[in-house]
């Protein structure tokens, strides 16, 4: 499997990278949304995780963009956010799931597996 991770938070990217890593799968990473509408320019992950509240353009606005196409809307997107209320807001615009930061490596494989109904 591959994933695309989308934190302006490289302490979240990394952590979530190096899970993702462990499990197997590859891993492509933006720090911002603009460098992930261009890595998905290149690229069809098999999911997305998207954290929210990013500078200039939010995880919102990602998620809105990449739903509103077709060659990218049908990619599950798993928003990461510490607040519960801005998941809900997220999963009524289209997101999959969502994992509560901070993640916790058992759990965010766990979650994903869940989310997804995959195999990891």
């Amino acid at each position: 499997m591959k994933a695309l991770v989308v934190d302006d938070s490289s302490f979240y990217v990394q952590l979530i990278g190096r899970v993702l890593k462990s499990e197997g799968m590859t891993v492509l990473v933006a720090y911002s949304g603009m460098e992930a509408l261009k890595v998905l320019e290149k690229e069809k992950p098999d999911f997305i995780l998207l954290d929210l509240l990013m500078p200039q353009m939010s995880g919102y606005d990602v998620l809105e963009m990449l739903k509103s196409k077709e060659e990218t809307k049908s990619i599950p997107v798993i928003v990461l956010s510490a607040n519960n209320s801005a998941n809900r807001e997220a999963i009524e615009m289209g997101a999959q799931g969502c994992l509560q930061k901070p993640i916790d490596d058992e759990a965010l494989v766990q979650q994903l597996k869940e989310i997804l109904h995959v195999k990891i």
